[in-house]
């Protein structure tokens, strides 16, 4: 599944940024336990993503992934338009850049 199928939605302007959140703050959020094998999956350069939780179903609040990359995989360099970024990272060793700081970290490392 790529990454607009799955409902990750681009967006061009931070007007068309505000009026897509606008949008979801006026749905209702539930309570809802997912698993991997509920999830839309979309194949990444560094392994599956598994989308647990997108901005739509939280009025949004929040986007939940999960990602176990291959060793040694990357992303090419990317802006998020649609919501901010964290990543936790739970082992080995992760190489990240955020404009010019790059930075390599482990497990326990919180980025955002």
């Amino acid at each position: 599944m790529n990454a607009l199928d799955a409902g990750i939605l681009p967006v061009q302007t931070a007007q068309e940024f505000d009026a897509l959140r606008a949008g979801w703050q006026a749905m209702a959020t539930e309570t809802r336990f997912v698993t991997r094998s509920q999830c839309p999956v979309v194949n990444a350069p560094g392994g599956p993503i598994y989308i647990l939780l997108r901005g739509e179903e939280t009025a949004g609040q929040v986007g939940i992934y999960d990602q176990t990359a291959v060793a040694g995989s990357s992303v090419p360099l990317h802006h998020q338009s649609t919501e901010d970024e964290t990543f936790y990272v739970l082992e080995g060793r992760w190489r990240f850049q955020a404009g010019c700081v790059v930075q390599e970290v482990g497990p326990g490392t919180l980025i955002h």
